[in-house]
């Protein structure tokens, strides 16, 4: 886990920065949105198929899971090698790249308050809407759902997100950044609340709404940061957002965890429905006061 967590730290925000220079060089980076939403169509359609063939592949062994999804990520190095660098502004960092950092995250946290209150607004909100993934199995269970359409449970989440990220920039530009932005925080609220009074045997497709904001959110997010940011801070400033993120996904799940131990399933998925509509009406109040909507 460790290892993978240094993997996806070196992807985050160098890819959806190598995407926007790339369409800014060529004068196209109205189109990023539809870009980045195609690649993450099918980056979780590919997720969805996995996780039916994850599921077959584990009732032989569990380990045969591991070594069937080694060759593709070993097939990614070859890939990295055939993207080609955009044309970028020369980062020169005279001083060592930690000064650089720094002052990438005081330019983040402290000069720029719109670009400030939408990396908290992305943080929270989306660490909030992520925290039923590991809830999601007790759930099934409690729902009545069988393991054996587990697999196929999960394969539904990554479709809705996949048509979510694929379409978001139609959805945008119909919503616009304001309306947007305030759907999520309904969404995310929304979702839990039902998954906590109903609870049936295809209560789960209440969850579906979460996927939602889970797909949408990355296209728009990442393209309002993108707006707000230069190339040569660009990859920085959205690992930072993506930093964000999991650090209140980080701090959340265990307390989420703990009260559906403790108390109950039920009670936690409640609790996490009403935090996030407080929360999220408080950051939408302060983003709409700086002028990010």
């Amino acid at each position: 886990e460790m290892f993978f967590a240094v993997a996806v730290s070196l992807v985050s925000g160098a890819d959806t920065a190598l995407i926007y220079d790339t369409l800014q060089a060529t004068q196209e980076e109205h189109r990023y949105q539809a870009v980045y939403g195609k690649i993450l169509f099918y980056n979780l359609l590919g997720i969805a198929f996995a996780n039916i063939v994850g599921g077959l592949l584990a009732k032989v062994n569990f380990r045969v899971t591991f070594y069937a999804a080694l060759p593709f990520f070993l097939l990614l190095a070859p890939t990295a090698c055939l993207l080609r660098e955009p044309p970028r502004k020369k980062l020169l960092v005279p001083k060592g790249y930690l000064p650089e950092l720094v002052n990438i995250m005081k330019y983040s946290f402290i000069q720029n308050p719109r670009l400030r209150w939408l990396i908290i607004y992305s943080g929270v909100i989306l660490g909030l809407n992520n925290a039923a993934v590991w809830l999601y199995q007790p759930y099934f269970k409690l729902s009545g759902l069988d393991v054996a359409y587990f697999g196929l449970a999960f394969a539904s989440f990554q479709i809705v997100a996949a048509f979510s990220s694929k379409y978001a920039y139609k959805i945008e530009q119909f919503l616009g950044a304001k309306f947007s932005l305030i759907l999520l925080v309904v969404f995310a609220g929304v979702s839990y609340l039902l998954m906590g009074h109903f609870i049936f045997r295809l209560s789960f497709a209440f969850a579906f709404l979460q996927q939602f904001v889970r797909g949408f959110s990355q296209i728009v997010i990442t393209d309002y940061i993108n707006q707000l940011t230069e190339s040569d801070r660009r990859a920085t400033v959205l690992s930072a957002q993506s930093l964000m993120v999991r650090l209140f996904y980080a701090m959340i799940i265990p307390i989420a965890g703990k009260i559906a131990d403790v108390y109950s399933l039920i009670l936690a998925l409640k609790i996490l429905g009403v935090t996030t509509v407080i929360v999220g009406v408080l950051l939408l109040a302060i983003l709409h006061r700086d002028r990010v909507l």
